[in-house]
């Protein structure tokens, strides 16, 4: 796809997918068989069982799954500007490596932690008002 935009937003998207999906995957497979069962016997319809049973139960696990993804998206991108980008913090944090800017260096890497710092508590303030309801979050 050669180095464009699209394929950066391609690459980020392939790399953060996956964590997202197995943990979806593993939080639909934990849920007790009992419930189902209950969901069986009741005969409720597939839509009602999806939003009143399965993404309840499965839901700490599918933004455990989000999160993990936050981080790998996080630095696919940065990956992505170095390798393949006329901008961007990664084009920074490289451009200045290569002329031996350390202080810009250095400037750039500490504002991709910070970045990475303030979207992860943003993620962990969505987070506690969604599992609001578990007694643990």
């Amino acid at each position: 796809m050669g180095p464009t935009d699209r394929m950066r937003i391609l690459v980020i998207a392939v790399g953060s997918v996956w964590p997202t999906l197995l943990a979806t995957i593993d939080g639909v497979r934990g849920i007790d068989p009992g419930v189902l069962d209950v969901t069986r016997i009741f005969r409720t319809s597939r839509l009602r069982k999806l939003f009143k049973v399965l993404l309840p139960a499965a839901s700490p696990l599918i933004l455990a799954g989000v999160k993990t993804s936050l981080a790998f998206s996080i630095i696919l991108v940065v990956v992505s500007e170095m390798l393949a980008s006329t901008a961007g913090i990664g084009y920074f944090i490289s451009s200045s490596q290569q002329y031996f800017n350390l202080p810009s260096m250095w400037a750039g890497t500490i504002a991709m932690g910070v970045l990475g710092y303030l979207l992860s508590e943003i993620f962990f303030t969505v987070e506690r008002r969604l599992l609001a309801w578990r007694d643990d979050a």
